[in-house]
């Protein structure tokens, strides 16, 4: 599930994506609907507001990150206003409060101006039409939100380690791991990962055996279901990738650099303590 939203003048387009079996599009859409009927009647909670303002920090700063991406924004905010729009931009941001989420999303969320998309595979799934999209949106009943997983790991206490600087690279060897760290300067962005070496390749009659794996580890670690994963992430201003390839497999996240410790510490968890069971896998 995913949501984009583009509001650059007086037009704009705010949409909610997810990709799923076509036998739960209706449940989709209705879930769609309460969604953004509660933000636009009750407006976010407070913990929902901070995720969302840290994950756009972060997107701001990652917008710096290259000289590419900064020309690319500097230019953007010329055009809509003036380059120093980018500074106002991220002022506004931590000012942002609730009650203007839930009056913003009240006025412009309006149901009679939904509109949808539904694409389905050739055999499968009933066609998405204008009577049951608003029918979705028109009345909407509103249950309990469902709280993610809150269990967190805690960061373990900073240790002096001795290392050595190689081709720009700093290398520490440590008990089992070698840590390497390149800065990065001007942005307040750290990139991590953790990794492991595949020794061997997978056999013939599992193929892929290890690349589901890797995925299947993002679901689930640590006592912490996949949508508390998810959250954990976000409130560090980041999302969990899973990445495989013939010479290693391992999992990486891009966080806020105030969070580094609490970003290394899940990391951890969903490297050593994956969950794994039947509906991780499924």
């Amino acid at each position: 599930v995913a949501a984009h939203n583009y509001a650059r003048t007086e037009l704009g387009v705010m949409s909610v994506s997810a990709e799923l079996a076509p036998d739960k599009a209706d449940a989709a859409l209705a879930g769609i609907a309460e969604e953004v009927t509660r933000l636009a009647l009750l407006g976010p909670s407070a913990e929902e507001l901070e995720r969302a303002r840290t994950l756009m920090r972060a997107r701001w700063a990652r917008r710096m990150e290259s000289m590419e991406g900064r020309a690319a924004s500097l230019a953007a905010a010329e055009a809509l206003d003036g380059y120093d729009f980018l500074d106002r931009e991220y002022a506004a941001l931590g000012a942002v409060r609730p009650e203007d989420v839930r009056a913003a999303a009240a006025r412009y969320l309006h149901p009679d101006s939904v509109s949808g998309v539904l694409y389905l595979p050739r055999q499968g799934g009933s066609d998405l039409t204008a009577g049951s999209l608003a029918a979705a949106f028109a009345v909407t009943p509103l249950h309990p939100a469902a709280a993610p997983s809150a269990l967190r790991p805690v960061p373990r206490p900073a240790v002096r380690a001795q290392g050595r600087r190689e081709s720009g690279v700093w290398h520490t060897a440590l008990p089992g791991v070698d840590l390497l760290v390149w800065k990065k300067s001007g942005v307040p962005l750290v990139t991590l990962g953790v990794y492991a070496p595949r020794c061997h390749l997978d056999p013939p009659a599992q193929a892929g055996i290890g690349a589901l794996t890797a995925r299947a580890s993002v679901r689930g670690a640590g006592g912490i279901d996949a949508g508390g994963l998810a959250f954990a992430f976000e409130e560090l201003g980041g999302t969990l990738s899973a990445n495989a390839t013939s010479d290693w497999l391992g999992f990486g996240t891009t966080v806020l650099a105030e969070r580094l410790p609490e970003a290394a510490a899940l990391l951890d968890t969903v490297f050593a303590d994956p969950r794994l069971d039947d509906d991780s896998v499924a």
